[in-house]
């Protein structure tokens, strides 16, 4: 099965990702030995040490693209960016700053800090409601306020965002409390994608993370995008309700 990864550090000389082509080029080749065909390029916006312009991620991505047909390995790169949730993230988006998933205005990958006030942020995933944008929270597993109160994820949900959790949070490379509460949150089937936030240094747990799924569940992983999402005119398509890809 080939998967689509929305969530990856993988665009060169960008934040904390990859400091080469080389070595961009490596996590890409074990993405392909997980089965991954596809990956949004997610880089840091708005945290206060990296901030990727939209002109720098779509640059990024066209020139790694280039390396990596070169190199003959079969993925496909799409723009995204991993944006800290502020204050002034509604104001930054209107003003045309935010990189969506797939540059579709669609879907936004969003990093919770790690206090935040409750209503604060449904405030604002109510006001990207409102622009019709669907929000996916990445990796609340290992938010640490999540970590010690998960019931607050249920308020997030219900105001209908998404929840993305980190393949290797599930093996435990995160450590126990981590990995026990990413096995809850399957369970309770609330997670709609698992992506790997790949970093140099870290390794790829897609297939491994997977197999888990499926032992927890009982369910085999089914895909949440249809294939042709990759045209910049649509966007991700969900078609199950309840969904595990490497998304």
């Amino acid at each position: 099965m080939k998967y689509i990864d929305i969530h990856a550090h993988v665009l060169p000389f960008i934040d904390d990702g990859p400091r080469e082509i080389r070595q961009a080029l490596e996590l890409l080749s074990a993405a392909c030995r997980e089965g991954i065909e596809t990956i949004i390029a997610t880089p840091h916006c708005f945290n206060g040490v990296y901030h990727a312009t939209r002109s720098e991620i779509l640059s990024a991505c066209h020139d790694l693209q280039k390396e990596i047909d070169l190199k003959g390995i079969p993925i496909t790169l799409a723009p995204g960016a991993e944006n800290r949730v502020t204050h002034e993230l509604i104001t930054h988006f209107d003003k045309g700053e935010v990189m969506t998933l797939n540059n579709s205005g669609q879907y936004l990958l969003l990093e919770l800090p790690d206090m935040f006030l409750l209503e604060g942020i449904v405030a604002i995933l109510r006001q990207l409601n409102e622009r019709e944008v669907i929000p996916i929270i990445a990796h609340p597993e290992r938010n640490r306020f999540i970590l010690s109160k998960p019931n607050l994820l249920q308020q997030f949900l219900s105001e209908g965002a998404l929840l993305q959790l980190t393949a290797s949070s599930l093996m435990g490379s995160f450590g126990k409390n981590i990995k026990k509460l990413s096995e809850r949150l399957i369970k309770m089937e609330v997670i709609s994608f698992i992506a790997s936030d790949i970093h140099p240094g870290r390794r790829y747990r897609v297939k491994d993370a997977l197999h888990r799924v499926t032992q927890l569940t009982g369910k085999k992983t089914v895909s949440t995008v249809m294939p042709e999402w990759v045209d910049p005119t649509l966007s991700i398509r969900q078609h199950e309700s309840k969904h595990y890809s490497h998304a």
